[in-house]
């Protein structure tokens, strides 16, 4: 069995250059903890997908994100009731 030494560093150690991966032997990266995993395998499976062309789009499958009618009011602030309640904490 082959041990190998286990490199020490982060990726930002990589790409300051402190840190060197070997060239002689394939480099694991686990971005555990960055949240970039999901995302670039989503990126991924999407950019194939859409090369094979078996794209099919739902439409409003997010229905949920259509702009909300809100009424934005804007704060009152009742300037003498903040003195009086500043005062009295004092």
């Amino acid at each position: 069995m082959t041990r190998y030494r286990v490199p020490t560093g982060t990726l930002a150690d990589v790409t300051a250059g402190w840190v060197t991966p070997p060239a002689d032997r394939p480099l694991v990266f686990s971005p555990l903890g960055l949240g970039v995993l999901d995302p670039a395998v989503g990126r991924f499976v999407y950019d194939e997908t859409v090369r094979a062309g078996r794209l099919h789009v739902v439409e409003d499958f997010f229905h949920d994100l259509r702009p909300a009618r809100l009424t934005i009011r804007p704060i009152r602030r009742n300037s003498s009731r903040l003195r009086s309640n500043t005062a009295e904490s004092g």
